[in-house]
């Protein structure tokens, strides 16, 4: 078992370089992930083929610094990690003991009475299923990419690991509590320059709940209403597209004001992702709530899709650059609103069908 590491940073920990240099020797430990939020502070790193800096050229905040680098890990098994905590690295050959069947989550418990929690003891790390949720889970979180389903993009700073959890248990999925792994922390290192704090967390406490009410809520007859629903309201313009789309196709869909298109897709398709060069919040509450029993997500497409693999029917709508990743889709692309596409910059391909508001270039070789 090969871990990927995934640490979001904007380098207000002075120890957090030096402790890289720790990570990089952990055998366990084939690739870590620095999501740079800052990169006006970046540091020297250590050379090593083990690290991915991911620089945007922004700041994605926590969460969805989170989802961008869990769909960039090249592996199945994942820990998030705060960029203001040193831990005894022994934890990951605890975590390869998990019994992965039905496996959802395993978190941090901090320790200590001064945050309502046993206090550490032994120094033994000791794996147990959860008991209840323990402040500070999300400081170091193990995770499967299988299993991952996107925090909600409304949540920029809280309440992503709560979300980890709770979607975890709503699916039947086994949630565990990592215990005795001694840490030291500042804690709230890059929070503390956040203002505005206390608004913020009642605004997305507020979110959270809503959705994760709904994800609980929701149920398979909920799921065939909501289908039948959307069938309902396929435009008469877009029947043909409907039509053609393959119920089991790892279809993907990227572009911008994706509402009529994705919500035709959610009609009728098991396998389905959503990257958005924009922020639609109805099509991602659809997607979440719908992925408590199918294939779906939503993500915001922050950097170029060429990562984005295992790709069946590629849907493309709006001003979207495909030619990198082209070559990851195995039947078909379907282009809406195609206004000027060269053909000699697509080898491999050829046109299959001319619609009014659509065409199909299907795979050659």
């Amino acid at each position: 078992m090969k871990f990927t590491v995934i640490v979001p940073t904007m380098w207000r920990f002075d120890l957090f370089p030096r402790f890289l240099d720790d990570l990089v020797d952990v055998d366990y430990i084939d690739q870590i992930i620095i999501i740079n939020n800052d990169n006006t502070k970046t540091p020297n790193l250590p050379t090593s083929d083990k690290i991915t800096l991911i620089d945007l050229n922004q700041n994605l905040k926590v969460n969805p610094s989170w989802n961008l680098a869990v769909r960039l890990s090249r592996n199945e098994d994942i820990c998030i990690v705060n960029d203001d905590i040193i831990y005894d690295l022994r934890v990951y050959k605890h975590l390869t003991k998990i019994d992965p069947n039905n496996f959802g989550a395993a978190g941090m418990v901090i320790g200590g009475p001064e945050v309502g929690q046993p206090q550490k003891k032994t120094g033994i790390i000791d794996i147990n299923l959860l008991e209840h949720t323990y402040f500070g889970f999300g400081q170091l979180m193990y995770v499967k990419k299988s299993k991952w389903l996107n925090i909600p993009y409304e949540l920029n700073f809280g309440f992503g690991d709560d979300w980890t959890v709770h979607s975890n248990i709503a699916r039947k999925l086994l949630v565990y509590n990592i215990y005795e792994c001694m840490t030291m922390t500042e804690g709230y290192t890059t929070m503390r320059e956040v203002k505005d704090k206390l608004n913020i967390y009642e605004q997305e406490k507020q979110t959270y709940n809503e959705y994760i009410t709904t994800f609980y809520n929701t149920n398979e007859q909920t799921l065939a209403d909501i289908q039948m629903s959307l069938q309902s309201s396929v435009p008469s313009n877009l029947k043909s597209l409907y039509d053609l789309l393959e119920i089991n196709d790892n279809t993907v869909l990227i572009g911008e004001n994706l509402n009529v298109i994705a919500k035709l897709c959610l009609a009728k398709l098991d396998n389905f992702r959503v990257f958005d060069l924009g922020f639609d919040a109805e099509v991602q509450k659809l997607l979440i709530q719908m992925s408590k029993f199918k294939k779906f997500n939503y993500e915001r497409l922050f950097s170029d899709a060429t990562d984005i693999l295992d790709i069946d029917t590629l849907i493309v709508y709006g001003n979207v650059d495909i030619t990198k990743i082209e070559r990851n889709i195995n039947k078909r692309i379907i282009i809406l609103n195609p206004k000027e596409l060269k053909f000699n910059d697509f080898a491999g391909w050829k046109l299959n069908s001319i619609y009014n508001d659509f065409i199909i270039l299907q795979r050659v070789n």
